[in-house]
């Protein structure tokens, strides 16, 4: 049997509205048992009355009941007449109590926007103001017209009015030589997949516009097949990868194919020539180029290698591709020639550089020919003609061998 002490002890100083977490509740069993000197921590002797009021009958621990549940859950602010006599507020407890009330509460829902503060200004929807032509078409060959949205009149300069569902067909934009192209593409696509192609259209103004068209094959509530689909403006994109395109295999100088060009030329002429070996070439470069830049400036040289390729591009228009390969040296493949055929056409491009003055300049060029008849190496031959043309006095065509 514990040992029943009927001396009341001095309350603690802990006010039971504030709430107590478990750990301070066991704190406060602590000071209640160290007030017991005599008292052992494993077998001690129990008081009969809680140790924080002073009454009650204590069954387990230094707290009767009542005290034990306000101390845990706290009574409401205005319950001042159940707390026991002698209890003080702590400074800890106040500041317990300030921070709790600093607490700030999360903030309501806010209520959902109006459907019409949903909607974009002017009551367009949703649909009429995506980047690009949202259209709906037939399924057949010529894609015939069902919707399409107000920025087709960006793209063809035509207003969605004029697109009649059941008559109007968007194959008619395509321009003529995209034409085929499309009409495979949508051919080979499988009836689920989506389409996917960029091509021209033509805009009524008499321009062309490049459309990145992207469509999907679906079906309504009757089990009629449609084409949903965006045209999306890319002709600044288009222009300008043509623009890099166009770069990367021509001099922008003269605007004559560059060497890279020509190699590839060369690669496609070798392989179709064959057995045939019916290709020539012709190397030309400017006489004196050097001294028409020290005594006259850059830009005059620039002027005379501008002329230069602009005349022998016209001298061997129609049987030959021109190409400037670096500096004041230009080359002519032939297909079809043997070699005195090209001596012939190399000769009429030389007489057509010197027949007048070239910015304002007398400019001549010399001229090595070479056929494949002679050897695989059919440019490195063509050079070897070339310095003995400039060994025996310059303006001049001379064959190899």
């Amino acid at each position: 049997m514990p040992i029943r002490v009927e001396k009341h002890h001095q309350p603690l100083s802990r006010h039971p509205e504030d709430p107590l977490d478990d750990y301070a509740l066991k704190r406060l069993e602590r000071e209640a048992r160290a007030r017991h000197a005599g008292t052992s921590r494993a077998g001690a002797a129990r008081t009969s009355v809680c140790e924080l009021c002073g009454q009650g009958d204590v069954r387990w621990g230094s707290m009767c009941q009542d005290c034990r549940a306000r101390l845990l859950g706290g009574p409401p602010d205005d319950a001042q007449a159940d707390v026991p006599a002698g209890i003080v507020r702590t400074p800890k407890s106040r500041a317990r109590r300030r921070r709790e009330r600093s607490v700030i509460a999360p903030a309501p829902p806010q209520a959902a926007p109006p459907a019409s503060a949903a909607q974009p200004a002017g009551g367009m929807s949703l649909i009429q103001n995506v980047p690009g032509a949202i259209y709906r078409c037939l399924t057949d060959q010529a894609r015939t017209v069902v919707f399409v949205t107000h920025q087709i009149r960006s793209l063809t300069g035509r207003s969605p009015s004029e697109f009649r569902p059941g008559s109007s067909r968007l194959l008619s934009l395509v321009h003529p030589d995209d034409v085929a192209a499309v009409t495979a593409g949508l051919a080979a696509t499988p009836e689920c997949a989506p389409f996917e192609a960029e091509y021209r259209v033509l805009h009524a103004d008499g321009s062309v516009r490049w459309v990145h068209d992207r469509a999907q094959t679906v079906c309504d509530a009757e089990n009629r097949r449609f084409m949903d689909g965006v045209l999306m403006d890319v002709t600044d994109r288009r222009v300008a990868q043509d623009e890099m395109a166009w770069l990367a295999q021509h001099d922008v100088l003269t605007g004559l194919p560059n060497r890279r060009a020509f190699g590839e030329r060369l690669a496609e002429e070798m392989t179709a020539a064959g057995h045939r070996r019916n290709l020539a070439a012709a190397v030309f470069d400017i006489d004196n180029f050097k001294a028409i830049n020290d005594q006259h400036g850059h830009e005059r040289g620039d002027a005379a290698l501008i002329e230069v390729g602009r005349r022998l591009r016209i001298a061997f228009e129609g049987c030959g591709f021109v190409a400037r390969t670096g500096g004041e040296e230009f080359i002519a493949l032939l297909p079809n020639h043997n070699l005195a055929q090209a001596v012939v056409a190399a000769e009429l491009a030389r007489r057509a550089v010197e027949e007048s003055p070239v910015a304002e300049l007398a400019v001549c060029v010399s001229g090595g020919v070479s056929c494949l008849e002679a050897g695989d190496d059919l440019v490195g031959n063509a050079d070897t003609a070339l310095y003995r043309a400039k060994r025996e006095g310059r303006n001049r065509v001379v064959a190899f061998p």
